[in-house]
């Protein structure tokens, strides 16, 4: 039978070693996103995954679990009919409790295509045991000095015209499934006000502690937020490749990995939005990664955090301040 997160976590930080010895934890996570209602994926995932010899102890989704459609918020969204918005709700749910037969612990965040009802949620609210974790707004421990820092949403793509100007991706027609990139559920200036208390709070963790960035919108200037093909939802589709590649990444998100004390903290930052950009890259020491969707690219990443705990006496462990690092 499968153990629970809190079970496998507290026979990790039980275990008795001896004297002056150091052991190896590893926390293996799978990273899914963009599932857009795609149940049979899920499904396809979930027979694959059992096929493994590795356990998952930790699932993140980096949003759009649902794909409902909203035009662009000027600041923050309005909200829409609740009889629509319920709906989708229902229909995130669904997915939500599909991913959550994946591994014992289950993170999101809502992306752009879910409903507003997704971020409005307390993040301060207790989750029952086994239940998915809405990640949107919080941090929080998972085990001793690892800890998950979720924020969902996304702003306005954007691209560079051939003089250097920044300008809105889809103000063109080039490419007509740009028009789909909305920035939901705020702008990017109100994104970033938003994220101060957030912010604040992933910053100020211990600085022995290693921190995951769950998010839905990457960091601006990660290769894994910068869609090349004309296709955004193919990374198979050979040779048509975009005269401008448009920038799927948050400025603010980018500018909050960059800076030193989140370099000294976050170990691992998992994002979707950007489907055909899927990928490994690095910002900083950070490694970045980027899924994929589940539904349109049919891909998933894994990871394993492993940390080296050394213990100076008999007894209960005790970490002696190495940090987790991703591999």
């Amino acid at each position: 039978p499968m153990r629970s997160a809190a079970a496998i976590l507290a026979a990790l930080a039980s275990s008795t070693v001896a004297k002056n010895s150091t052991k190896r934890y590893e926390y293996n996570i799978v990273m899914v996103g963009d599932i857009h209602d795609d149940l049979a994926a899920v499904e396809r995932l979930r027979r694959r995954l059992r096929k493994q010899s590795r356990a998952y102890q930790m699932l993140l989704c980096t949003g759009d679990l649902t794909s409902m459609r909203h035009s662009d918020a000027a600041g923050a969204a309005k909200p829409s009919s609740v009889t629509e918005t319920n709906a989708y709700v229902r229909r995130a749910g669904k997915v939500a409790a599909a991913l959550n037969d994946l591994a014992p612990l289950v993170y999101f965040v809502p992306g752009a295509l879910d409903p507003l009802g997704l971020y409005d949620a307390d993040p301060k609210r207790k989750f029952p045991p086994g239940y998915p974790r809405n990640a949107h707004g919080v941090v929080e421990a998972v085990t001793e000095g690892l800890w998950v820092a979720g924020w969902g949403g996304s702003t306005a793509p954007f691209e560079f015209t051939k003089s250097g100007t920044r300008r809105r991706a889809n103000e063109t027609a080039e490419h007509g499934w740009d028009g789909a990139w909305s920035q939901y559920p705020y702008d990017e200036r109100e994104a970033a006000r938003r994220q101060l208390p957030w912010r604040k709070r992933l910053l100020n963790l211990p600085a022995a502690d290693a921190a995951i960035l769950l998010t839905h919108a990457g960091p601006d200037g990660s290769g894994t937020t910068v869609v090349t093909g004309r296709d955004a939802d193919s990374i198979e589709r050979p040779g048509e490749v975009r005269a401008r590649p448009l920038h799927a990444g948050s400025p603010a998100l980018g500018e909050l990995l960059a800076q030193k004390k989140a370099q000294a903290r976050v170990v691992l930052h998992v994002h979707g939005r950007a489907h055909a950009a899927a990928g490994v890259a690095r910002v900083g020491a950070a490694l970045v990664v980027n899924p994929g969707s589940l539904r349109y690219t049919n891909t998933y990443a894994s990871a394993t955090l492993a940390e080296l705990r050394t213990f100076e006496e008999d007894g209960p462990s005790r970490p002696s301040g190495n940090r987790a690092r991703s591999s």
